[in-house]
């Protein structure tokens, strides 16, 4: 009769922690998987805005906003993220006043809607945008 309980109650318990045990191992995959997303998102948009801010070769003007759009989508395609030129915003002309000169700035950003693989999850957040973000001074000041 003890060892039948005992087996009960090793169920019971069992039934009641393995769901907080998966919710928190997926989770944690969940936020290194993100993390992934956003190391690439800003990895794209940092070498859009290194690409926006340096004049095409032979001339003294920027790069088509275009360009850069299309060039930041396929570096983010390279690493799996698919992205749509409507999600990169270029602004090739961000001034900013540094000790008294006018200097001017690319900035490169990068939208992103990330959803949830694990079931668990995506029912209690089904997605979350990320961002990807940099800025260079343009090289034709």
């Amino acid at each position: 009769m003890g060892l039948r309980r005992q087996r009960g109650q090793t169920l019971v318990e069992t039934a009641l922690v393995l769901p907080l045990l998966m919710l928190l191992v997926f989770g944690i995959v969940e936020i290194a998987r993100a993390a992934s997303v956003m190391q690439t998102l800003d990895n794209a948009a940092r070498d859009g805005a290194q690409w926006s801010a340096r004049p095409l070769e032979g001339t003294d003007s920027l790069p088509l906003v275009s360009d850069v759009q299309t060039r930041v989508v396929t570096d983010a395609a390279a690493a799996g993220i698919t992205l749509s030129p409507f999600n990169v915003s270029v602004n090739q002309e961000v001034d900013q006043v540094v000790n008294g000169l006018v200097t001017s700035y690319s900035q490169v950003q990068v939208k992103y809607t990330y959803t949830f693989v694990t079931p668990m999850l995506a029912a209690l957040v089904p997605s979350v945008t990320l961002w990807g973000k940099s800025i260079m001074r343009n090289e034709t000041n």
